[in-house]
């Protein structure tokens, strides 16, 4: 269970930008602005951040398990290292986020905007979804076999 409520979140994002470690497991942040907050080594499992905006929020190695981001806005997001594990990234923007060796297996990345998204390292499985014509070999992602 969350640390804080939602209320609580906006007002410290507004206020020290910072929630560093910070317990959000399941939090409905949906249309939060959260940009450039400093969210490193955060716990986002399960939270809905659907619509968000995170552009250049600092996100490197938060769990965001089973996280919704459904049409957030990642763009130029640091998200090195971070478990996506069963994320829904379905039409977010993460053109320019950096996230080489973050967790993807299982996720959804359909119709996902990967422009300039540096993946390398990125472990995906067969069952992570990506846009239509995407070569993960080619953006030197791993693949983690069953």
């Amino acid at each position: 269970m969350a640390d804080f409520t939602r209320e609580e979140i906006e007002d410290l994002i507004a206020k020290v930008r910072k929630l560093k470690k910070a317990n959000l497991e399941g939090l409905d942040l949906s249309n939060a602005k959260l940009s450039d907050a400093d969210l490193r080594g955060a716990n986002l499992t399960g939270a809905n951040l659907k619509n968000a905006d995170l552009i250049g929020a600092n996100l490197r190695g938060s769990i965001l398990i089973r996280a919704n981001l459904h049409k957030a806005n990642l763009s130029k997001t640091h998200l090195e290292w971070a478990n996506l594990r069963k994320a829904n990234l379905c039409l977010a923007n993460l053109r320019g986020a950096l996230m080489y060796e973050a967790i993807l297996q299982e996720s959804n990345m359909d119709m996902t905007d990967l422009t300039k998204t540096n993946l390398r390292g990125a472990m995906y499985n067969n069952h992570t979804k990506f846009p239509e014509g995407f070569d993960p070999a080619g953006a030197e992602m791993v693949l983690m076999e069953e």
